[in-house]
């Protein structure tokens, strides 16, 4: 792969989330999860990699529901964006 296709800087700011409508919300952490199990279960997958997983996976499954009731939530906001990374 092309090394442009990687980015070499990442803006993971929660509170530039916060006007994000539900469903987005939603959206985006059913994406988070997703990419978490799979790096979980991956044939590649490590200690390392598996700590990172399950840290996302808990991150989501106990702060999405309350980002998605509560946009304004910046706790569950920030912890959603910390999983995403």
């Amino acid at each position: 792969m092309h090394p442009a296709l990687f980015p070499c800087l990442a803006v993971v700011d929660a509170e530039l989330m916060l006007s994000v409508p539900p469903l987005f919300t939603a959206f985006q952490g059913f994406d988070t999860l997703f990419h978490s199990v799979e790096g979980f279960i991956a044939a590649s997958a490590n200690l390392a990699s598996d700590m990172n997983a399950r840290e996302a996976i808990r991150n989501i499954t106990e702060y999405l529901p309350r980002a998605v009731k509560d946009g304004s939530d910046l706790e569950a906001r920030t912890r959603v964006a910390f999983a995403n990374t």
